[in-house]
């Protein structure tokens, strides 16, 4: 009897093993050896998508693929208009705050106006793109006759390399603008009324209850929005891909004079656009992950002087 117990518990615990790997096995195969083959390929000479043809670096030349990205000139330039993109990124918070602020009051379909602003950020990138892209049309896009009305000229948003970025930036915060809203909803809703009417009884006026109360109780809910967005725009690539990818109107797909030119697209560039690059787009992956790591290092050493804890009572 007890031997049939230990055999029932056995196959059980086997095929809970069983079970429980495979979440395990999934991301060995298709994350942990990926990510070592592509270390073993930013140091090696991969002149095709044929892999026989790669060829690890001798010693003295094993940081070739490095090399030649840092002393590439549109590698530099990919790196400026990435942080020029991510201006997005404090922008959309902000106004996400701003609005999260003015919907927690007692208004009538603030419910329908948080679906609103949150659409456009589980909508298609790429269909808001190309929606986009027929807005900032310099002759018949919506924003130009909204200028208009202003007296402003007609911005050739997508073809002039001044106003290519902006058009952007504009883009991406509408976009994005709509996650911030519903988090920072949330978290206001979690903040406990008494805290308020404490404040109140002690003659704190709604800039101070806002900044010495609000702000803080909602850094938590910054600093996630912070790390998520740092990392989402390193890696922006759909929409400077999309909103050129069928513009006859622009020479580059990389957006006038390659203003549209971001590190994931430089990387793309590499990989499928450029024979003999692989080994180059490899490292590019390699140098964004490392930047990746130690932005997001530096936020979590930073915050904790800033984000609010109970820990901090």
């Amino acid at each position: 009897m007890k031997q049939q117990v230990i055999k029932k518990n056995n196959t059980e615990q086997i095929v809970g093993m069983l079970f429980a790997s495979i979440p395990l096995i999934g991301f060995i195969i298709f994350g942990l050896l990926p990510l070592i083959f592509s270390l073993i390929m930013s140091f090696s000479n991969v002149p095709s998508f044929n892999l026989k043809d790669m060829e690890l670096y001798s010693f003295d030349s094993l940081f070739n693929n490095y090399k030649a990205i840092f002393s590439d000139e549109k590698f530099a330039l990919a790196i400026k208009n990435t942080l020029l993109a991510m201006i997005s990124l404090p922008i959309s918070m902000i106004l996400g705050l701003i609005l999260a602020v003015i919907l927690n009051q007692n208004i009538k379909g603030k419910r329908i106006f948080r679906t609103i602003f949150f659409i456009p950020y589980v909508c298609s990138i790429v269909a808001l793109t190309l929606m986009w892209r027929t807005m900032l049309n310099k002759n018949y896009g919506i924003i130009n006759q909204f200028l208009s009305v202003f007296g402003i000229e007609p911005i050739a948003w997508l073809t002039d390399p001044n106003y290519f970025m902006l058009g952007m930036i504009i883009m991406i915060v509408w976009c994005n603008t709509g996650f911030s809203l519903i988090l920072y909803s949330a978290a206001l809703t979690s903040i406990n009324p008494s805290i308020y009417e404490a404040a109140d009884m002690d003659g704190a006026t709604s800039k101070r209850q806002f900044f010495k109360i609000t702000l803080p109780l909602l850094s938590p809910t910054t600093f996630y929005l912070l790390i998520v967005g740092i990392i989402s725009s390193l890696q922006e690539f759909t929409r400077f891909q999309a909103i050129n990818a069928v513009n006859s109107n622009i020479i580059s797909p990389t957006g006038p004079n390659d203003t549209g030119l971001t590190i994931v697209f430089y990387l793309y560039n590499k990989a499928f656009s450029e024979s003999g690059a692989l080994g180059e787009a490899a490292a590019i992956g390699w140098v964004l992950a490392i930047v990746t790591m130690i932005l997001t290092a530096i936020n979590f050493f930073v915050s904790k002087r800033w984000v609010y804890s109970s820990e901090k009572r």
